[in-house]
């Protein structure tokens, strides 16, 4: 058998191209320790840190000059322009053609981030969780393929401005957590604000989304799907839903949200849609919850917390798991552990059953 050998150490300097320090024991060694790596990464993101390249002059023309942004943009392009243009400096898009392709995405997110009060800094603002929080509720009028875009064009940006946040390559990313439920105190205001909308039409929209998640544990894919048909409305019996899709199962709305669920059923009949004319839209709770009227200390308005609330609610609640995973849809009692840390914060009434 033929003996392997090592390469010979190269004496070529790193300043002229030859190995780093590291790299020359990765080399003789053969092997890569956890110390080596992290010393490797550390040393790339110190030559990462060097002046960036300025930004074509073409391209800085075409923002400055010819650009013509749509939509909430435009009052504040004269604030974001400059965002914009530090956002792509020294990033790893090139070309002019691609990066006049980020500067729409690049410009909704910062208008997004300047409304919510963020500083008007890369290293600060654009940052992964950011752009993640923005493409998931800053968006509720997108399809899915156009999020998708957008976040993984502003994730590069991202990870070009704050390099350390990056993930190692080839670690599993769970998924994301459920989202917490909302306390008495917080679901109260909230009934109480959906009550008081401006408009008649706007009311009933509120109340609907607060009633169908708080009190049915409705999400928004199944929300776009129920008719007014679907909602059987027995007066002193109760009311229960007949909810379609994949998790198709029959729900009895919570005695304490009846009469806000009726509010949201008013002047609808058959085989009405209870929100828009469409069964196809994406995120139809976000779109109500961005157009209403909120005032006072409103939590932020989220279909998947309402619908958290409501299984918070029933788990303090003499309930059996089977009925409760039942009724929510879920094959698993993975969900309703993640809930288990906030059930000190659900103040609700034990009454023996799901209503």
């Amino acid at each position: 058998m033929r003996k392997q050998t090592c390469p010979a150490p190269s004496l070529t300097p790193p300043e002229l191209g030859g190995p780093s320090p590291t790299e020359a024991a990765m080399n003789r060694t053969g092997k890569v320790s956890a110390a080596q790596a992290k010393r490797r990464r550390q040393e790339l993101l110190e030559q990462k840190a060097g002046a960036p390249t300025p930004l074509p002059a073409d391209f800085v023309h075409y923002v400055e000059n010819v650009y013509k942004p749509r939509g909430p943009v435009v009052p504040r392009w004269e604030q974001v322009r400059p965002l914009v243009l530090l956002s792509l400096l020294g990033s790893n898009v090139t070309g002019t053609k691609s990066l006049k392709q980020h500067v729409t995405h690049v410009g909704h997110f910062w208008v997004w981030a300047l409304k919510h009060g963020h500083p008007a800094d890369c290293r600060t603002t654009l940052t992964r969780s950011n752009v993640d929080e923005y493409t998931r509720v800053g968006m509720p009028n997108c399809k899915e393929k156009s999020r998708s875009d957008r976040r993984s064009r502003l994730r590069g940006l991202a990870d070009h401005h704050n390099p350390a946040d990056v993930p190692f390559k080839g670690v599993s990313i769970s998924r994301a957590g459920i989202r917490p439920p909302y306390t008495q105190d917080e679901i109260d205001k909230i009934c109480r604000v959906a009550k008081v909308q401006p408009t008649a039409e706007m009311r009933r929209k509120m109340c609907l989304c607060v009633a169908m998640g708080a009190g049915a544990g409705i999400d928004s894919p199944e929300l776009k799907l129920l008719q007014r048909d679907h909602v059987l409305d027995e007066g002193e019996c109760g009311i229960a839903l007949c909810v379609p899709g994949p998790r198709a199962r029959k729900v009895t709305v919570l005695r304490e949200y009846e009469d806000l669920l009726r509010e949201g059923l008013k002047g609808l009949t058959g085989s009405a849609l209870l929100l828009g004319r469409l069964s196809n839209r994406h995120n139809v709770a976000s779109d109500v919850f961005a157009r209403a009227t909120l005032l006072g200390s409103v939590p932020h308005l989220e279909q998947s917390r309402l619908r958290s609330t409501w299984m918070a609610t029933l788990m303090t609640r003499p309930v059996p798991l089977a009925v409760l995973m039942d009724a929510a849809g879920v094959r698993t009692a993975g969900t309703l552990v993640e809930l288990v840390p906030y059930l000190d914060a659900a103040q609700n009434l034990v009454d023996g059953s799901t209503r």
